[in-house]
């Protein structure tokens, strides 16, 4: 990969291209807009085929990077440029914009909606208050609770793409009432 003729991406402070990040079985690979698609899916049949991998490529999708009108450009034509092997298979998913992928649990993408990330998060921290409200539990009890089962949820997610100030209002508020069984705290 790193002696094909494919650019990736150069970034400031970074000797060699930006090309590739692999982890577990996650590959992520960067092409710069006038790379060809062709070769790259060349070099991933030649590695299945000499180390015995398979990738799945039903998984695949891409995420336009550069300006809006570069990006909208991949989405209507479904090329990354015009050179031969610029063409996007039709069964390969394409992020649009306002949309996220998923990678290694952060959600990325052009002017995407983190709402419903975080909306996933609140429900689940809710259902796990509610069940544990009617346990008569001590006040550390429910700070253990809180800490390893409540925040413990939210916690990836705010260090790879921050908390929306909402978000972090209404997760405060239902904690604290979870906390107080529905009280002001008395101070």
């Amino acid at each position: 990969l790193r002696q094909s003729n494919l650019k990736g991406f150069k970034i400031k402070g970074l000797v060699d291209q930006f090309l590739a990040s692999l982890f577990a079985n996650n590959t992520l690979v960067y092409l710069k807009e006038d790379d060809n698609l062709d070769l790259l899916r060349q070099i991933i049949q030649d590695f299945c085929q000499v180390s015995t991998a398979k990738f799945n490529l039903s998984k695949t999708e891409y995420l336009p990077i550069g300006s809006k009108e570069y990006r909208k450009r991949v989405i209507v034509t479904r090329k990354i440029n015009d050179n031969p092997g610029g063409k996007i298979e039709d069964n390969v998913n394409i992020i649009k914009e306002g949309e996220s992928l998923r990678i290694l649990g952060a959600w990325v993408g052009n002017g995407n909606n983190q709402n419903t990330q975080w909306e996933t998060i609140l429900k689940k921290q809710k259902q796990i208050m509610t069940a544990w409200q009617s346990m008569n539990l001590s006040f550390r009890g429910k700070e253990l609770i809180l800490k390893a089962l409540v925040q413990s949820r939210a916690l990836f997610l705010t260090t790879v793409n921050g908390m929306p100030k909402p978000v972090q209002e209404r997760m405060e508020k239902e904690m604290k009432t979870f906390l107080w069984n529905g009280r002001k705290a008395t101070m």
